[in-house]
């Protein structure tokens, strides 16, 4: 039991870090754009990277429950195409 929580687990963790770094790869470019638009003699291109780079750990706080959400959709809907999650049902192991 133990090895299958393991391995479902496994499967959704990955998953929603891969939704989260996708989310978070694009939100962060969206805001460099932004921050590119106030670059002048004061504000360089560096203080703009500097300052999305700053910012990425508040947007990991807004994006994480969205990426957790579709990240466990995409988990579960992995092993359930491939029939895993019908095969731990047939084995006898209660899922939920």
């Amino acid at each position: 039991m133990v090895k299958l929580d393991r391995y479902i687990g496994k499967s959704v963790l990955l998953a929603i870090l891969a939704v989260l770094g996708i989310i978070l790869g694009l939100v962060s470019m969206f805001a460099f754009i932004d921050e590119m638009r106030d670059i002048s003699d004061t504000y360089t291109l560096t203080d703009a990277l500097s300052f999305v780079m700053l910012t990425a750990p508040r947007r990991v706080y807004d994006t994480l429950p969205m990426a957790a959400l579709i990240g466990c959709l995409i988990g579960l809907g992995t092993l359930a195409s491939s029939s895993e999650l019908t095969i731990m049902r047939a084995a006898g192991v209660s899922i939920g």
